[in-house]
């Protein structure tokens, strides 16, 4: 038997909430960063992104949705996620479900 995790995750934007597999590359942010104004642009361990009209820079480091905890903020691609799908958008990571799978 092998388990496989699904993801609830919560744009920050928008409130729109979506399950992921667990497979999906993520960025971590620092705690502090709560909200940005669109999507962010990832340029090797910086995200660049737009709070208050202001231009901002945060240190990222990649991850896997199912390494994070609940309560969590990422990064993940927009096309992984309802929207607009460029750059990478803040979400919260809000569940883990994992399930069993038959091989």
């Amino acid at each position: 038997m092998s388990s496989q995790h699904h993801i609830e995750i919560r744009t920050m934007a928008d409130d729109h909430h979506s399950t992921l597999e667990g497979t999906t590359e993520a960025l971590r942010v620092p705690s502090d960063l709560w909200s940005m104004d669109a999507p962010a642009r990832c340029l090797l361990d910086y995200a660049v992104y737009e709070l208050n009209g202001q231009r901002m820079i945060a240190r990222i480091a990649p991850t896997r949705l199912d390494d994070c905890e609940p309560g969590e903020r990422v990064l993940i691609r927009a096309e992984a996620l309802p929207g607009p799908s460029e750059g990478w958008r803040l979400c919260e990571v809000v569940a883990i479900e994992e399930r069993d799978w038959e091989k």
